[in-house]
């Protein structure tokens, strides 16, 4: 009975504790993470995308980018390749390392954006991006990104940093320029330690001294009968010495300097002689670029396949069609908007009746499509759009030429889309297969069928 009760309260003893403990670390306040952008140590300059204003620093083969950070956090890459050429698939190799250790190798073979240009490098073509996520160690960290490319190739960095620790540490020391005042030549015996004496920085003009009046005496002439008289000769005042007027202060309008790259100055007393200090000049900020529209990109393709209908509105038939798509600037040109028209026409016969039934379709779709990146050759896509089917109908009978009726009839439908596509030439050719339905009476049959069904066509487009 005492062991159960000993171990009873032995449970309670522990449950105690951790609620203690817990409660403690809770008290405890914690230094919140943020996502900070930070400045390489080399000198690296920085292009600005003109499709959603972020900006990354250009690294180029044989010139690695380094980067001092403090530990622990989360340190997020952005890649892009860069060529002045309008290749379909910019390749090179990523590599990082932590100190002396290489840590990630990458071989990077990334397809050229559609959309995407520099503001700084309007001729430079980047690429589709590509993140990396590395766990930054506690402790100050050097990383160094490097590339290895084909000549023309270069690389631009987005560097983005979850962290709570302070940046601080990870600076580097003050490497101010101190100003030496002038010593002054002088032939006194400074041996005894006295401190040599200062040149003032600014010239001093001294006051003339008052003139000083000098006797002459008279040489005494022959005549006995004369005294000699003595006169007093005054030396002419030197010319007044005109004082130095400052030159004019230029009206300069002030400049708005950051706290970090402000100079102080202070006079040190008694000497005379200023000393200027500084204050090390931070890395420049990037700041955000006035946004500026993008030249639209247009493609215009040619599709040819066969299309068969959801109900029994005639056998399948040939179609064709013109896509018309404009490539809009966001998500690197993977989005685009579209306009397509077509013609296809249905045929049936009903031998009981005597009855022949034709219908010819021109659809008209507005659709979406989405380029998926997975950095190949060949891309697949999906899309979604809706349709207007314009419809002409006749219906006529086999024993009489002149026994027929005629109709036209608009009607509304929506279909889904999946295809691929591989650039080649100016352009890309492609493979589709698309699912429709639609809604309405085409105007020579009463049971509204779904002249919309399954489609497939391939066919190539154009880039403008």
């Amino acid at each position: 009975m005492n062991a159960v009760r000993i171990s009873n309260y032995s449970r309670v003893i522990r449950l105690v504790l951790l609620v203690g403990i817990a409660g403690l670390f809770s008290a405890v306040p914690r230094a919140q993470a943020r996502v900070i952008e930070v400045m390489p140590s080399t000198n690296h300059s920085a292009l600005t995308l003109t499709t959603d204003e972020s900006y990354g620093f250009q690294v180029l083969p044989g010139k690695p980018l380094k980067l001092d950070l403090v530990g622990p956090g989360t340190l997020t890459l952005t890649v892009r390749l860069n060529s002045k050429s309008k290749r379909s698939v910019f390749s090179g190799r990523f590599e990082m390392k932590r100190g002396r250790r290489r840590i990630k190798k990458s071989s990077l073979k990334l397809h050229r954006s559609r959309v995407g240009a520099y503001k700084e490098e309007s001729s430079l073509n980047p690429s589709l991006p590509k993140v990396f996520k590395i766990k930054v160690r506690r402790g100050v960290q050097s990383y160094t990104f490097s590339l290895r490319a084909p000549r023309g190739t270069s690389m631009t960095l987005r560097i983005s940093y979850d962290t709570k620790a302070d940046q601080s540490k990870a600076q580097k020391e003050d490497d101010a320029l101190a100003l030496v005042p002038l010593i002054a030549p002088t032939t006194k015996d400074d041996s005894d330690g006295g401190a040599p004496a200062l040149v003032p920085l600014v010239a001093v003009v001294e006051k003339p001294k008052k003139p000083v009046k000098v006797a002459v005496t008279k040489p005494v002439t022959k005549k006995p009968e004369k005294k000699p008289v003595k006169k007093v000769a005054v030396v002419e005042k030197p010319p007044k010495i005109e004082k130095v007027e400052k030159p004019p202060k230029e009206k300069v309008k002030p400049i708005k300097e950051k706290p970090a790259e402000k100079v102080a100055k202070t006079t040190a007393g008694g000497g005379g002689v200023r000393t200027i200090t500084t204050k090390p000049v931070e890395p420049p900020v990037v700041e955000k670029p006035v946004p500026s529209t993008s030249a639209p990109v247009v493609s215009l393709g040619v599709k040819f396949g066969q299309i068969s209908p959801l109900q029994k509105v005639g056998g399948t038939t040939f179609t064709g069609s013109l896509d018309m798509r404009y490539i809009l600037p966001v998500f690197d040109g993977r989005l685009t908007l579209g306009v397509e028209a077509g013609y296809y026409k249905y045929e049936m016969s009903v031998n009981n009746l005597g009855r022949q039934i034709s219908l010819m379709v021109i659809p008209i779709a507005v659709q979406l499509f989405y380029r998926i990146p997975i950095n190949t050759f060949i891309e697949p896509y999906v899309g979604l759009g809706g349709d207007v089917f314009i419809c002409f109908g006749e219906n006529k009978s086999t024993d009489s030429e002149h026994d027929y009726t005629s109709g036209q009839a608009t009607v509304f439908g929506g279909h889904l889309v999946a295809g691929l596509e591989a650039e080649i030439g100016p352009g890309f050719i492609l493979a589709e297969v698309r699912a429709g339905i639609s809604f309405g009476n085409p105007g020579v049959w009463d049971n509204n069928p779904s002249i919309s069904g399954l489609l497939a066509v391939a066919g190539y487009r154009f880039v403008f």
